[in-house]
């Protein structure tokens, strides 16, 4: 249905500049701004976005509104406090999303006599569910999917197909796996005994907090004796590995082909970037941030950011980075002082031959 900025304006309580009349009939990205559309300028990397985006409405902090009009003044603004938390909250009048439907146990998936189904939770084709199994209310148990005996599955949970809960596991409530990850598989484990790598067993479990999501082809190991555990919020992106004993914090973000060796533990709000690799024992404290492919192999400090491997902070990586790109630079002026002292030297050899004996 078609909404004017004027209508944007009031839905957000924010102040309308420009065209309020102008109809809005879809919301896009900068980049595919059009003049019946809404969008938003999220930071300073949008700038060369707005100055190309043709006439329409766009989200803005009201801090940017007079720099940004001067760049372009075809479009309607509505100023807010946080565009992209803004734009969030209206999609919804703009796109449509469909109804949880209802369909029940279907009659091709395996379930135990001995497993218990909570009110209003949908269990699809093929699934697996094994003996004494709990599962709350309204969750979605997708295709595929197998749950290992004596697992306990929290409310609002949302199970995407092929996803693999081994025995035993505690997922509590308002917690999304993505398809194919794997919970609770054996720890890497082993001892040499007699030449060969003999397994360690894992009788531990993994534990995934309230509101915990974890991407598609994810693993969570379980633990040795006690609990993996992933804290409240924690969100894990596609293709992470988390080894068996990891105890991470709240609220924590793990980005694609993140590794954790076994007995990491995290704080609060900690944030790895893409393909960090963390070594064991490591402790990262409170609001720590890993920058993409760093390798970290001791303990780091809070409220830092980290690069490189092994992972330094970041003013220092810089500095190490400038240094670096002046190597070219540097070697060229060590050569010509080289050459400088071979002259030098060669001189005050002359001069010691030439000079007469006493």
């Amino acid at each position: 249905m078609p909404r004017t900025a004027a209508d944007i304006a009031e839905m957000l309580q924010a102040q309308c500049l420009g065209s309020p009349s102008r109809e809005i009939t879809d919301v896009v990205t900068l980049a595919n701004a059009r003049p019946d559309s809404l969008t938003f300028y999220k930071d300073k990397k949008s700038l060369k976005g707005v100055e190309s985006c043709q006439e329409g409405t766009i989200l803005i902090a009201s801090s940017w509104a007079e720099e940004l009009q001067k760049r372009n003044s075809d479009c309607t603004w509505i100023l807010v406090a946080d565009p992209q938390s803004a734009f969030l909250e209206v999609i919804p009048e703009f796109v449509s999303v469909p109804d949880r439907s209802t369909i029940g146990i279907s009659p091709t998936a395996n379930i135990a006599d001995s497993s218990s189904i909570g009110l209003e939770t949908n269990i699809h084709a093929g699934a697996t569910i094994e003996d004494d199994v709990v599962i709350g209310e309204r969750c979605e148990i997708s295709a595929g999917v197998v749950i290992g005996r004596g697992t306990i599955i929290g409310d609002d949970c949302l199970i995407y197909p092929n996803v693999v809960i081994y025995p035993g596991m505690e997922i509590q409530n308002r917690v999304t796996l993505h398809a194919n990850c794997v919970i609770g598989a054996d720890g890497f484990g082993y001892q040499q005994k007699d030449g060969r790598h003999a397994k360690i067993p894992h009788y531990g479990n993994v534990v995934l907090e309230d509101d915990v999501e974890v991407g598609a082809c994810s693993t969570i190991d379980r633990g040795f004796l006690d609990s993996t555990r992933i804290g409240t919020g924690s969100k894990i992106d596609n293709q992470v590995m988390v080894a068996h004993n990891c105890q991470l914090g709240p609220h924590n973000i793990l980005v694609s082909q993140v590794g954790f060796a076994g007995s990491v533990t995290t704080g609060a709000y900690v944030i790895c970037a893409g393909q960090v690799g963390v070594a064991d024992h490591v402790h990262i404290a409170d609001e720590a941030v890993v920058g993409a492919k760093a390798g970290v192999h001791k303990d780091l400090s809070g409220g830092e950011t980290y690069l490189g491997a092994p992972a330094i902070p970041e003013s220092e990586a810089i500095r190490q980075v400038m240094a670096a790109r002046k190597l070219p630079e540097m070697r060229s002026q060590l050569k010509h002082l080289e050459k400088q002292l071979q002259k030098m030297q060669q001189r005050l050899d002359n001069d010691q031959t030439q000079k007469p004996a006493a």
